[in-house]
């Protein structure tokens, strides 16, 4: 896979204040778990890369920029500050916050992908396919890859922290900007973000949790999932 253009998507400027959310004990839960991956595939035959450049990509942009400002938690970082006594980590938003977006090219057999029938693809082509989210104090929660098969279609993946969002909710978010990019007008539903809604009745379970995690190796935050899933 050949990457053609690096991008940063964030939400219109002055539409999202600076932001920090606390995790509740049930997305402390979550910040061991891998990154989940995903991968859906469209046909398009005529699909050339500059045309998708110049021609489809602004749009998809766009879009993306529009559903952020409703879902702004899918720009930001989850902060770790595991070296301060008594800290937690939170998720952040400031104003430029963005999701990287990563256009690139392949020259990969792209009907072996769509027409798989439960065979096994080669784990090497799955990994091309889907975007990395590296590993910092400040974890980006969501990055997103296009990848062209001229002539054939192409790929879009994804790639979250489950911290972010159980799997509808990132759905939904992917729906909202399917929503936006075809001008269809509804929306789907609005996210809820106030996570002080989810209490801890005994309020210690968060710092049990924070301690079990610290006792782990630092890379399982990071490490890719095994295979990711694809979707026609």
């Amino acid at each position: 896979m050949k990457v053609v253009e690096r991008h940063s998507v964030a939400p219109p400027p002055g539409s999202v204040p600076s932001t920090t959310l606390p995790l509740s004990f049930l997305d402390i839960l979550w910040l061991v778990v891998k990154p989940v991956q995903r991968t859906f595939l469209y046909r398009l035959p005529s699909l050339s890369t500059p045309h998708f450049l110049q021609n489809i990509l602004p749009n998809l942009k766009h879009s993306l920029s529009l559903a952020l400002l409703h879902f702004f938690p899918v720009a930001v970082s989850i902060v770790f500050h595991w070296d301060q006594p008594g800290s937690r980590p939170y998720i952040h938003y400031e104003e430029g916050y963005s999701v990287a977006l990563t256009v690139g090219e392949s020259d990969k057999d792209f009907d072996l992908l769509v027409n798989r029938d439960g065979e096994m693809i080669d784990d090497a082509i799955l990994r091309e396919l889907v975007p990395c989210l590296s590993a910092a104090d400040q974890v980006p929660l969501f990055a997103v890859q296009m990848t062209v098969f001229p002539s054939r279609g192409i790929c879009v993946g994804i790639a979250y922290k489950h911290a972010l969002g159980d799997g509808r909710s990132v759905m939904n978010f992917m729906n909202t900007w399917s929503s936006i990019c075809r001008s269809s007008g509804a929306l789907p539903p609005l996210p809820v973000l106030d996570r002080s809604l989810v209490t801890d009745p005994s309020g210690v379970l968060q710092d049990i949790l924070l301690q079990q995690l610290k006792s782990l190796p630092q890379p399982s935050f990071f490490d890719k999932v095994d295979r990711p899933v694809l979707a026609k």
